[in-house]
């Protein structure tokens, strides 16, 4: 798509995934699944900038946009697979920061 960068991020156990690299049990890795779909992906595009594609069926998540906010991305989905931790209320935060540096920006001017 005209020279916008993506990035893959492989869950499971193909291509060198993340349960490969850090030896998570397929029954782990079931349940860490099903918080990965909980990811409020509307939300996190709009912050991010970027197109977020989740397939869980095929253990992938594909995300397109500026280079900052794919890492981002990748940190969140990897914090809920590898960490098990929920990405809500981390995208929640996220949230909660930007409308702190905007507020400070507009007290700038």
């Amino acid at each position: 798509m005209n020279g916008m960068p993506c990035y893959l991020v492989y869950t499971g156990y193909i291509f060198n995934g993340l349960c490969k690299k850090f030896g998570i049990k397929p029954d782990k890795y079931e349940s860490r699944k099903k918080l990965l779909t909980s990811l409020p992906v509307q939300e996190l595009e709009k912050m991010t900038c970027c197109n977020i594609y989740l397939c869980p069926k095929d253990h992938l998540v594909a995300v397109m946009g500026p280079i900052p906010g794919m890492k981002l991305v990748r940190k969140i989905v990897e914090d809920c697979i590898v960490h098990n931790m929920p990405p809500a209320p981390r995208v929640r935060r996220l949230a909660n920061y930007i409308q702190a540096i905007k507020g400070v920006e507009a007290l700038r001017l």
